[in-house]
């Protein structure tokens, strides 16, 4: 009897033992499979890899930048058709993680827009003053084995971040001519003058992409040939009003041709010295990247 008592005893350890390290290895693998950037989706792999060979030859700034994936923009028209949301005010469905089955009221609906959303979807970015930067899951498709052209829309992303564009645009606001006459700030005047000083800043990001990209040791015509590739993907060319946020494709292309033409370039050989640290997290749906400091910079400050 003592043997068998001593026998069930040890038993127990044994099982208990193995519960505990079932519990731990089920904890590790949930931390792992939210947070591992080797378990991330493809896309996020891709950004990841292009702001990787950026951030090593240019300075991206000295705070942390998000990147979110999301549903995308045509998501405004489906959902618009099931009387889900109006076009023009359906952004919280146009920003849903596109990588998840969602379940509940009208969940086949809204997976189904996901989808047709990817399939029919075209190539869109933008950025936020915030530090976030949205890219639709379509332009993964439309853009595949195109990773230089991504890289060009996600330098110019970056440009609107780094530079604090949607500030100092309304700083410029402020300080105009317009302001000082006392017109109100939803007059005319002021609405044209706002979108001209935002063409004004899109034509900044287009210039500061192309020098990002030449840093970085893609092809001069990289941004170009992008910028060229994402206008005919959309079907039409861009034209302008009073009311357009960015300039014209031909203005655009000019501007670009101008400032390779008239500039000399020289390849960077910028080190990272602090590193820069990326964290990803599946549930929230974002990966962000902490920028390092570049040797160039620690030197000016001794």
């Amino acid at each position: 009897m003592r043997y068998i008592y001593r026998h069930s005893y040890t038993d127990k350890k044994i099982i208990l033992l193995i519960f505990l390290t079932t519990l731990f290895l089920i904890f590790i693998s949930k931390k792992l499979w939210v947070h591992s950037v080797f378990l991330m989706p493809k896309e996020y792999k891709i950004i990841k890899k292009i702001v990787e060979k950026i951030s090593n030859n240019n300075q991206l700034g000295d705070r942390p930048i998000n990147f979110v994936i999301r549903a995308g923009y045509d998501m405004k028209y489906h959902l618009n058709d099931l009387d889900l949301c109006k076009k023009e005010n359906c952004l919280y469905y146009q920003e849903l993680n596109p990588f998840l089955r969602y379940k509940g009221y009208r969940s086949n609906d809204i997976n189904n827009a996901i989808n047709l959303s990817f399939i029919g979807g075209r190539v869109y970015g933008s950025a936020r003053s915030n530090g976030n930067i949205y890219i639709d899951r379509s332009t993964f498709k439309v853009l595949e084995k195109k990773e230089d052209f991504i890289a060009a829309l996600i330098s110019h992303e970056l440009s609107h971040i780094i530079n604090y564009d949607p500030y100092f645009t309304s700083r410029e606001i402020l300080k105009s001519e317009i302001i000082e006459k006392n017109k109100s700030y939803d007059s005319p005047e002021v609405e044209n003058l706002f979108h001209k000083k935002l063409r004004q800043m899109e034509s900044n990001a287009d210039l500061n992409a192309t020098k990002m990209l030449i840093n970085s040791n893609y092809p001069k015509s990289t941004y170009i040939k992008a910028l060229d590739f994402i206008n005919k993907q959309s079907g039409y060319a861009h034209y302008i009003n009073k009311n357009s946020t960015h300039p014209n494709d031909i203005s655009r292309e000019l501007n670009i041709k101008n400032f390779i033409n008239n500039n000399n370039f020289f390849k960077n050989s910028f080190e990272t010295v602090s590193g820069s640290k990326w964290k990803y997290d599946r549930d929230k749906n974002f990966l962000r990247f902490y920028p390092g400091r570049l040797k160039r910079d620690i030197d000016n400050e001794k």
